[in-house]
C-alpha cells in the first residue's frame, strides 16, 4: 500500500507538470508572463501530494519543459541567449524553494497528525484508566431509537458481563432496583422537560443480587424545533461514599448516643435510670442481642444490676454469678484497663469453665469493657450477640469505652450526690437537733437553781447568765453584762485573792477552775458558792469560750458542820464497837480456823465467799483460788450437780436438808465423802443472804465401813466353801455307802483333810492380815542380809517346787536391806509359792535383786500364764485371783498378795507386777537401805 502510495504521488506530479504545460501552452499568447506560475502550481501540487522528491520530479520536468517549448530555440535543449538561462535558473530556484517549503510544511502537517493521533490514543487510554480508577462511565442515549451506547465501565457498574449489553433503554431499567426505577424515570423526564442537568442517586442490583450505589448525571441535547434528541452522561459509584456515610451517620449517632447520655448523666441523679436508659441505647445502637452492666463483689462474684436484652433471649438481670475461671483470669486485667472483644466465644480459646457459664446465657460473642472508679474495678459493660458469631468494631469497642466512662463518672456522681444527700441530711437534722437543743438548753438554764455563765475567753464579755444570778448573789444579769468583772467585788474580802489568783491560772491554761468561795450579798449575808468552770473548743479545737456553773452550797456547808459535829460522835461509837466486833470475829475465826472440820460459806448464788483452814488443807486449794468461784462447778462430781442445785435452792427457801451427806472434789479429781450440818445466814434485815455449812469428813469411815462388810462377806464366803466340803465329805461316809469302798472312803477322808488345811490356812492368813493392819504385829527391824532371806525363802519352798519340776534360779548379791527378816521371809515364800503354783512343769522361776537409790529392788519372774492387764493392781487386793477356780485348783486362798503388799508397805516399801499373758510375770518389791547410821 506504501508503494502505491509512492506510485500515485509521483503519477501526480507527472500529471500536474503535464497539465501545466498544456495550460501554458494553450494560453501562451494569453498569459505568456503567467507561465511560470503554472508551473509553480504543478510543483507545489506536487509537492503537497506526494513530498520532496515527488516535487523535485515536477520542477525537473517543468525547467524540461520550459526550456524546451518557451525558450529559444524551441524544441531544443541548448540555451543560447543569457537571460534566458537566468530566467531558467531563477525559475529553479524558485520551484525548488516552494518545493522546499511545501515539503517541510506537509512533513510538519504529518507529524502533527501523528502526534493529535498519539495523543488522541494515550488521552483515549488515560481516560479510560481514570474511568476505570474512579468507577465510572460514561452513556450516550438516542432518544429518538432508543439506543444507548455506553464504556465498558458502565457495563461493570450495572453487573452485566462485558459485550452482553444490547443497547435497549429497558436493559438499563431492569437494573435498576425495582425501589428506585420510577424516581430514576421521574428524574430523567424532569430534567428533559426543564432543559436542566440530570443528577440522580440510585441503587443497581448485579447478577449477583448484590446491592451497588450509582450517581448518574446526563445533559439532553434539542434539535432545532427544540425537541430531544439525544441525552449524555456519567455514572460513577458511590457504594463506598453511601457506606462512609452509613459509618460517619453510624458514628454520629453513637457520639449523639454518648453525648445524651453524658448529658443525661449530667441532669439526672438517679444512677438506676441512667443505667438503664444506657443499656437499651446501647443495645439498639449496636443492634445487639443483650447487653448488661455487671457490678463486682468484694469476693469476686457479681450481679447484673441492670439489662437490656430482646424477646428471644435468656434474661441474666439480677442473676448472682461466681465464675473462679474468670476471676482468677480476668478480673486483675479488667481492673488495669483490658477489654476483650470476642467474635467466636466457642473458637476463641476461653476456659471450660467460663465458656459453660457463657454457653448458659446463650453467648457466642461478646464486647467487654471495665468500668473502673479511679484505679479500682466497678464492674464491667457487656454487649452479648447470641444468634450468631460477629465481628466487632473498632468504633463499636471506641464506643463502649467511652459509655463506660460515662457511667464510671454517673457511678462516681450518684456516690457523691448520695453522699451528699447524707451530710445534708445529717447536717439538717444536727441543726434541727442543735435548735432544740438551744431551745431546750434556754428553757433548762432558765429553770435550773444553778447559775450558768458564758463569757469570751479573756472574761471581757458575758456572753449569757441565767436569772439563777439574782437569786444567789441578789445582784442584777444587766450590771453583770456591764461589768463583766463586777462578780469579785461581790467574793468575801478572805477568798478575793484566792479566787483571782485560780481565775488567772485558769486563764493561763495551768490548771481548772473549780473552787468554793463565800459571796458577799448587797444585804450583807453570806453565802457559800462552788464554781466550776471549763473551756468550749470549736471545730479546730481551738478555745472559744468560757462556760461555767456556780452553785449555792451554803446548805451543804452548814449540813457538813452538823455533819462533822455528829461524825465525831460516831467515830468514837465506831472505833467502840469496831473493836468488840473485831475480838468477836478474832474469836469466831480462830474457833473456824482450827476446828478439824470443814466450814463453807455461799452466797445465794452459790458462790464461795468463806472456808476454813481445814477446807483448804483437806482439798489442796489456795484461798484464792476459791473465793468467788461457783461451788457446784469448782468442788461437786458433774454427775451430783443438779442434785446439789435443787438441794441448796430447797435449803434456801424451805430451810429442807439441814443434814446431808455428798461427795466433794479436791484439787487433784479426788472425791471425799462429807457430812454436813446447813445453817442459814440473814443480814440485818431478816433477809437470807446465803449458807454456812460444816462438814466432818468421814470418807475414811466410809472406807472402813465398805472393807468391813466386803471382808465379812468374803470371809464368810470362803469359810462356808471348804465347811461345805467337809461336811458333805463327812455325811456321805455316814451314810456308809462307802463302807464296802475302801478307796472311795479313803477319797473322802482325804477331801475332808485337805478342805480343813485350806481352812486352817485361810484362818491363819486372815489373823495375820488382821495383825498387820491393826498395828498389833510389830516390825523389829534390823540390817538384814538380802543372800540369807532368799536362801531361807528358797528353802521354805523347794519341796514345792521339786513336786511341780520347777528350777529356782537366785542371782547372788552381797547387798543388805533394812527389814523385819521373818516378814520379808514370809513376803518372799508368798511370792515364790504363787510362781511356783502358776509355772507350767520344767521351767524355770528366776529371783534378781538390784540395787537403787535409798532402796533394793527385789524381782520373782516366772513362765506362766500371765495376768491380764486390767487385774495387775487389783489381785493385790483381799480373796483377789486372777481365775476363781484357782482356790479349787491350786489351794490359794487370795490372801497372800494382800498381806505381802502389808508387809511392804509397813516397810515403806511398794509391790507391783508386770506381765504379758501367756509369757509370764514378774512381781517386783522394794526394801530400803540400813540408815547410814547403821552401815
Amino acid at each position: 500500500m506504501r508503494l502505491n502510495r509512492q506510485i500515485l504521488s509521483y503519477g501526480v506530479a507527472v500529471l500536474s507538470t503535464a497539465i501545466a504545460s498544456i495550460l501554458a501552452l494553450w494560453l501562451e499568447g494569453l498569459l505568456s508572463p503567467l507561465v511560470s506560475p503554472l508551473f509553480y502550481i504543478a510543483v507545489a501540487i506536487s509537492t503537497w501530494y506526494g513530498g520532496i522528491q515527488p516535487g523535485l520530479v515536477s520542477v525537473v520536468l517543468s525547467a524540461l519543459m520550459i526550456q524546451v517549448a518557451f525558450l529559444p530555440p524551441v524544441n531544443q535543449l541548448i540555451l543560447t541567449n543569457p537571460e534566458d538561462l537566468l530566467r531558467l535558473s531563477i525559475f529553479l530556484l524558485v520551484a525548488l524553494t516552494i518545493n522546499l517549503l511545501i515539503g517541510n510544511l506537509r512533513h510538519s502537517r504529518q507529524k502533527i497528525e501523528q502526534l493529535n493521533q498519539q495523543l488522541l490514543r494515550t488521552n483515549t487510554e488515560q481516560l479510560r484508566m481514570v474511568l476505570s480508577a474512579v468507577q465510572m462511565g460514561l452513556w450516550d442515549w438516542d432518544i429518538v431509537t432508543g439506543e444507548i451506547q455506553w464504556s465498558p465501565e458502565h457495563e461493570h457498574l450495572f453487573g452485566i458481563p462485558a459485550g452482553c449489553f444490547d443497547g435497549e433503554y429497558a436493559t438499563v431499567e431492569a437494573c435498576i432496583h425495582p425501589e428506585d426505577r420510577s424516581g430514576v424515570n421521574q428524574s430523567i423526564q424532569q430534567a428533559i422537560l426543564t432543559r436542566s442537568h440530570y443528577q440522580r442517586e440510585f441503587r443497581v442490583v448485579w447478577v449477583d443480587g448484590s446491592i451497588h450505589w450509582i450517581e448518574g448525571r446526563g445533559r439532553a441535547f434539542y434539535n432545532e424545533a427544540g425537541e430531544p434528541i439525544r441525552m449524555s452522561g456519567t455514572v460513577i459509584s458511590i457504594s463506598d461514599r453511601k457506606q462512609t456515610e452509613a459509618l460517619l451517620n453510624q458514628q454520629f449517632d453513637r457520639q449523639r448516643t454518648v453525648m445524651e447520655i453524658g448529658q443525661h448523666i449530667r441532669q439526672s441523679l438517679n444512677l438506676e435510670e441512667i443505667l438503664n436508659t444506657t443499656v437499651e441505647d446501647v443495645r439498639q445502637l449496636l443492634q445487639t442481642d443483650r447487653v448488661i452492666i455487671f457490678q463486682f463483689a468484694p469476693n469476686g462474684s457479681g450481679t447484673a444490676v441492670v439489662e437490656s436484652v430482646g424477646d428471644r433471649w435468656l434474661s441474666v438481670l439480677s442473676t448472682q454469678i461466681y465464675d473462679p475461671c474468670f476471676r482468677d483470669e480476668y478480673v486483675e486485667l479488667f481492673r488495669q484497663g483490658l477489654v476483650t472483644a470476642k467474635s467466636d466465644v466457642r473458637t476463641a480459646g476461653v476456659a471450660p469453665c467460663h465458656l459453660e457459664l457463657l454457653s448458659n446465657f446463650q453467648v457466642i460473642a461478646n464486647l467487654v469493657v471495665p468500668i473502673l472508679q479511679g484505679e479500682e474495678l466497678w464492674g464491667l459493660l457487656i454487649a452479648h450477640h447470641c444468634s450468631s458469631a460477629r465481628e466487632w468494631q473498632s468504633s463499636e469497642i471506641e464506643l463502649l469505652q467511652q459509655l463506660a466512662t460515662q457511667v464510671g463518672i454517673a457511678i462516681q456522681q450518684a456516690a457523691l450526690v448520695d453522699r451528699l444527700q447524707t451530710e445534708l441530711r445529717e447536717r439538717r437534722a444536727t441543726e434541727a437537733a442543735l435548735r432544740e437543743s438551744e431551745q431546750k438548753f434556754r428553757q433548762l438554764a432558765e429553770q435550773i437553781q444553778e447559775v450558768f455563765f458564758l463569757y469570751t475567753v479573756d472574761f471581757g464579755d458575758v456572753l449569757y447568765i441565767n436569772p439563777a444570778y439574782e437569786t444567789i448573789w441578789q445582784r442584777s444579769c444587766a450590771s453583770l453584762y456591764q461589768n463583766p468583772f463586777s462578780f469579785i467585788d461581790s467574793v468575801h474580802a478572805d477568798d478575793r485573792d484566792r479566787i483571782s489568783t485560780a481565775m488567772q491560772g485558769f486563764i493561763n491554761g495551768d490548771r481548772p477552775f473549780q473552787e468554793e468561795y463565800r459571796i458577799l450579798r448587797p444585804n450583807g449575808s453570806i453565802r457559800w458558792v462552788y464554781t466550776r468552770t471549763f473551756f468550749v473548743y470549736n471545730d479546730r479545737q481551738e478555745a472559744y469560750r468560757v462556760a461555767g456553773i456556780a452553785t449555792d452550797i451554803t446548805a451543804r456547808k452548814q449540813a457538813e458542820i452538823a455533819l462533822q459535829q455528829l461524825n465525831a460522835k460516831l467515830e468514837l461509837r465506831v472505833a467502840e464497837r469496831t473493836a468488840e466486833l473485831t475480838e468477836a470475829e478474832r474469836r469466831w475465826r480462830y474457833l473456824l480456823d482450827r476446828v478439824q472440820l470443814v466450814v463453807v460459806g455461799l452466797d445465794r448464788e452459790g458462790r464461795v465467799d468463806y472456808v476454813n483452814t481445814f477446807f483448804l488443807k483437806l482439798t489442796g486449794y489456795q484461798e484464792s483460788e476459791v473465793l468467788g468461784q461457783c461451788w457446784f462447778e469448782l468442788c461437786i462430781p458433774s454427775s451430783h450437780h443438779q442434785l446439789m442445785q435443787r438441794i441448796f435452792t430447797e435449803i434456801l427457801t424451805d430451810n429442807r436438808h439441814p443434814y446431808y451427806q455428798n461427795s466433794i472434789l479436791t484439787k487433784a479429781k479426788e472425791e471425799r465423802c462429807i457430812a454436813w450440818n446447813n445453817t442459814l445466814l440473814r443480814d440485818s434485815a431478816g433477809k437470807i443472804v446465803g449458807t454456812i455449812s460444816i462438814g466432818e469428813d468421814i470418807t475414811e469411815r466410809q472406807k472402813i465401813e465398805q472393807m468391813k462388810n466386803e471382808f465379812i462377806g468374803i470371809v464368810s464366803h470362803e469359810l462356808r466353801t471348804p465347811l461345805t466340803a467337809i461336811r458333805a465329805s463327812l455325811g456321805l461316809l455316814r451314810t456308809g455307802i462307802y463302807d464296802n469302798r475302801p478307796d472311795k472312803f479313803k477319797r473322802m477322808i482325804e477331801i475332808a483333810a485337805i478342805d480343813s488345811d485350806r481352812l486352817v490356812r485361810l484362818v491363819n492368813d486372815i489373823l495375820d492380815l488382821e495383825r498387820l493392819e491393826s498395828g498389833r504385829v510389830v516390825m523389829d527391824k534390823s540390817i538384814c542380809k538380802v543372800a540369807d532371806l532368799l536362801q531361807q525363802a528358797v528353802a521354805g519352798v523347794e519341796a514345792i517346787a521339786r513336786d511341780q519340776h520347777i528350777g529356782l534360779m537366785v542371782q547372788p548379791t552381797q547387798l543388805e536391806v533394812w527389814a523385819a527378816a521373818d516378814a520379808i521371809i514370809q513376803t518372799l515364800m508368798n511370792l515364790l509359792s504363787n510362781a511356783i503354783k502358776f509355772s507350767p512343769p520344767h521351767t524355770m522361776v528366776r529371783v534378781s535383786v538390784q540395787p537403787q537409790v535409798e532402796r533394793v529392788l527385789f524381782q520373782i519372774q516366772d513362765r506362766g500364764r500371765g495376768i491380764p492387764a486390767d487385774r495387775l493392781e487389783t489381785i493385790f487386793g483381799r480373796f483377789q485371783q486372777v481365775d476363781a477356780s484357782d482356790s479349787r485348783q491350786k489351794g490359794g486362798t487370795g490372801l497372800g498378795l494382800a498381806i505381802c503388799r502389808s508387809i511392804v508397805e509397813q516397810h515403806e516399801g511398794r509391790i507391783w507386777a508386770e506381765s504379758c499373758p501367756g509369757e509370764g510375770s514378774t512381781f517386783f518389791f522394794t526394801l530400803p537401805l540400813p540408815p547410814k547410821e547403821c552401815r
